[in-house]
C-alpha cells in the first residue's frame, strides 16, 4: 500500500512539473513559435512561407530598447523625414546638400549603423527595420536628385559631379592580396 501511495505522490508531481514548465512555455510562446518554425518549413509557396515568417515576427516578444538605440533611431526617421520634405518642396539644392554632409561612413553620432559591430544589427530586428527604412528614404532622394524631376533642377553635370561625390564618400571595396599565402605554405612545412 506505502509503495503505491509513493509512486501515486511521485507521479502528481512529475504531473504537476510537466503543467507548469507547459504553461511557463506556453506563456512565452514557444509553443507557438515552434509551431510557426514548423509551418514555415513546410511552406510549398512563397506566399505560405511569407505569412508564416511575418506571423513569427509577430509573436515574437519586443526587446528592450535603450535610450541610446531611441536616439539613434529618432535621428534617422528625423533624416528621412527632412529628405521626404526637401522633395516634397522640389528643393534639389537642399537636397544634395543634406545627403552630402549626412551621407558619410560613419553615419549619425559617429557610430554608424555597425554600433558595436554587425552582432548589434542581427540581434536587434528594430535595428534592421529602422536602418531599411531610413536606406529607402536615401534611394529615393537619390533617384529623385538623379532624376532631374525639381523643378529648378540643376544641371546633369552638376548632378553627375554630385553623384560621384557621394559615391567617393562610401568608398569602394577592394581584395588586397599581400603575399601571406606564401608565408601560410611555409608554415606548413611545404
Amino acid at each position: 500500500l506505502r509503495i503505491r501511495q509513493l509512486a501515486l505522490v511521485s507521479a502528481l508531481q512529475l504531473l504537476s512539473h510537466l503543467i507548469k514548465r507547459t504553461v511557463q512555455v506556453k506563456r512565452r510562446g514557444l509553443l507557438f513559435r515552434d509551431a510557426g518554425v514548423q509551418r514555415r518549413e513546410r511552406a510549398e509557396t512563397y506566399e505560405e512561407w511569407l505569412h508564416a515568417e511575418q506571423m513569427l515576427i509577430a509573436a515574437e516578444p519586443p526587446r528592450h530598447v535603450s535610450e541610446q538605440d531611441r536616439v539613434f533611431f529618432d535621428q534617422l526617421q528625423e533624416r528621412a523625414d527632412n529628405y521626404t520634405a526637401l522633395q516634397e518642396a522640389g528643393d534639389e539644392y537642399g537636397l544634395m546638400f543634406h545627403l552630402r554632409s549626412e551621407l558619410m561612413r560613419k553615419q549619425v553620432g559617429g557610430a554608424g549603423y555597425s554600433r558595436d559591430g554587425s552582432l548589434w544589427l542581427r540581434k536587434h530586428l528594430a535595428a534592421r527595420t529602422h536602418i531599411a527604412a531610413y536606406q529607402a528614404h536615401v534611394c529615393a532622394a537619390l533617384r529623385y536628385v538623379g532624376s532631374g524631376a525639381a523643378p529648378a533642377s540643376s544641371s546633369a553635370a552638376q548632378r553627375l559631379a554630385f553623384i560621384n561625390e557621394t559615391r567617393h564618400a562610401f568608398g569602394r571595396t577592394a581584395l588586397l592580396l599581400s603575399g601571406g599565402a606564401a608565408f601560410g605554405v611555409k608554415h606548413l612545412g611545404v
